[in-house]
């Protein structure tokens, strides 16, 4: 059986996604956020699958590369269900654990696959374009750039993290079951380092330009998510 290739970071294809402006990717995360979380029917949930399985087509991900990816938060989602599910003990807490499960995966699928289809210099240009608006009520406001990019791939860098440490463990014929959280240990430690790299190299950003009709109709879909969540 073929390997499959974890999505993380960047993936260099020729998607519909990949031309999109990052801008209107950043702008689409939160919008779906919102709608994951205003989801309160299975038909609701059913919109945010639908609308994660389109942006996943358009992406070039497979399913099991996505199952692949989320595989190592398994047993962190699993306690929170869990935990959500006793407190107190019901058929609505366990309702409750299995929907707030299926509202972390469904959300963890649009970061990665933003991230698969947004380099890094791209999302840290948009970021700043996002915030020059606001460099003249708030002084140095597209500082904050690098640290908004930096959570916005914290889910796919913790991803390429973990897949490098099981593979070296493998290596040595040693697994831990707790590869995530030295993984998110590390990506905290370098948490800098790309930012500090730019910067040495005089790295002055994009020009700024408009966004196309395609790129808002991904902000409009991520509108209509949260308008179909609610009143579904």
């Amino acid at each position: 059986m073929a390997k499959v290739r974890i999505i993380g970071s960047y993936q260099p294809e020729r998607t519909p996604l990949h031309g999109v402006d990052a801008r209107a990717k950043i702008a689409f995360l939160p919008l779906a956020g919102i709608a994951v979380i205003a989801a309160h029917s299975w038909i609701g949930f059913a919109v945010c699958l639908a609308a994660l399985a389109i942006a996943m087509l358009l992406a070039g991900v497979r399913p099991m590369q996505l199952a692949a990816a989320v595989r190592p938060c398994g047993i962190l989602i699993g306690i929170l269900a869990v935990l959500c599910a006793l407190i107190p003990p019901s058929w609505a807490g366990i309702l409750r654990g299995i929907s707030l499960a299926v509202r972390i995966i469904i959300f963890t699928g649009f970061v990665l696959v933003v991230n698969a289809t947004t380099t890094p210099t791209q999302l840290i240009d948009a970021y700043n374009l996002l915030l020059a608006p606001l460099a003249r009520l708030v002084p140095n406001a597209t500082g904050a750039a690098p640290a908004l990019t930096w959570l916005t791939r914290l889910i796919p860098l913790v991803v390429d993290e973990n897949a490098r440490i099981t593979a070296a463990q493998a290596v040595r014929g040693r697994q831990s079951p707790f590869s995530v959280a030295t993984a998110l240990a590390q990506v905290f430690s370098a948490r800098g380092d790309a930012a500090a790299a730019m910067a040495r190299r005089g790295y002055a950003g994009a020009a700024a330009h408009r966004m196309r009709v395609a790129d808002w109709l991904i902000v409009v879909a991520g509108v209509a998510m949260i308008v179909l969540s609610v009143i579904l």
